[in-house]
């Protein structure tokens, strides 16, 4: 079969998938034209966060239905565990207590972002400029701070940073819906892993298959992994939708539950 009859058999089979999903992104597109416009008006923290991590959600999955009407799914896997990570802060902030998970969340990554500069600085070329991480120093103090004064003063870096600080599959064991949250814990054991060996280039395998005693290049999807892609970034969306239209008290209905109930 060539490369355009394996993509239009996957189109075919998983025709239904494909539309729920442009559907949740037309509901996604509608809200982020809401949210762009009214964006200016939301005071410094919460609301500004939870938009921008919205924003990059309605890419993912723009990007996840490109990738799989492409005959990409493998790409669009990874892509996958990327929507997850960011659906599961957004929905932590969103839920409730907003500031202070906010503050959780930016101090959190403000760690992990010194710690990018850091390994950034080390690989530099000899006699390359050195970057003025000035800004990114303070922003590790006050994250060390907020952090020691919250767990305890003798707290060390290290122990900060790998007790205390929030990472997205902890974020989503947080939740307090039981439905939202084992729907993230599901698909975490489902994406993680094996998404991980495809993002760092540890699954070659996948790539190819042993056919009549030759290897063959498999340089488009069977499409075993569409339908469960599209299936979870529609709900991933659909979910974020409802808790960020109910967060920043978005005065349209939606109607998430007219996709949710056809998945």
């Amino acid at each position: 079969m060539n490369k355009k009859d394996q993509i239009n058999k996957i189109k075919n089979q998983f025709k239904e998938y494909f539309s729920l999903s442009q559907k949740a992104l037309v509901k996604g597109n509608s809200l982020l034209s809401i949210i762009e416009k009214t964006i200016n008006n939301y005071p410094k923290g919460a609301k500004k966060l939870c938009s921008a991590l919205y924003t990059q959600t309605i890419r993912l999955l723009r990007g996840i239905i490109i990738l799989c009407r492409s005959g990409l799914d493998e790409e669009a896997f990874i892509l996958m565990r990327s929507l997850l990570e960011n659906v599961s802060y957004l929905l932590f902030i969103a839920e409730e207590d907003h500031e202070n998970r906010a503050e959780l969340y930016q101090h959190s990554r403000a760690l992990s972002r010194v710690q990018e500069i850091k390994q950034f600085m080390t690989m530099r070329p000899k006699g390359g400029k050195i970057l003025d991480d000035t800004h990114y120093k303070k922003m590790e103090r006050e994250a060390l701070k907020y952090f020691r004064k919250k767990h305890g003063a003798n707290k060390t870096e290290k122990e900060i940073r790998s007790k205390y600080t929030l990472r997205p599959q902890n974020a989503a064991e947080q939740l307090k819906s039981f439905d939202v949250k084992e729907f993230l814990k599901t698909n975490y054991g489902i994406f993680y892993r094996p998404a991980s060996s495809v993002t760092h280039g540890e699954a070659p395998l996948r790539f190819v298959q042993n056919k009549d005693n030759s290897i063959h290049l498999k340089k488009i999807s069977s499409g075993k992994l569409t339908k469960i892609c599209l299936q979870t970034s529609t709900i991933c969306v659909l979910y974020a939708i409802e808790y960020l239209v109910k967060f920043l008290n978005v005065n349209k209905k939606f109607d998430t539950n007219s996709i949710l109930n056809q998945i």
